[in-house]
């Protein structure tokens, strides 16, 4: 939630992107509104910084 405030974007976003930069990893986020569509396009936008990076893969793992 710090990383997706300091980004102003969700917290969903902030998971998608942590996903979608990982090597052999496919990520299929659910949809069901059009915003919805919105914030996941959003996410492959995202650009987390090796602060963000390494404190995702503190708590979640790499």
């Amino acid at each position: 939630k710090q990383i997706a405030r300091r980004h102003e974007v969700a917290p969903a976003q902030v998971a998608l992107a942590w996903v979608l930069r990982q090597d052999g990893v496919i990520a299929i986020p659910k949809a069901v509104t059009p915003e919805h569509v919105r914030l996941n396009a959003g996410a492959a936008k995202l650009v987390l910084d090796e602060h963000d990076l390494d404190a995702i893969d503190r708590v979640f793992g790499a």
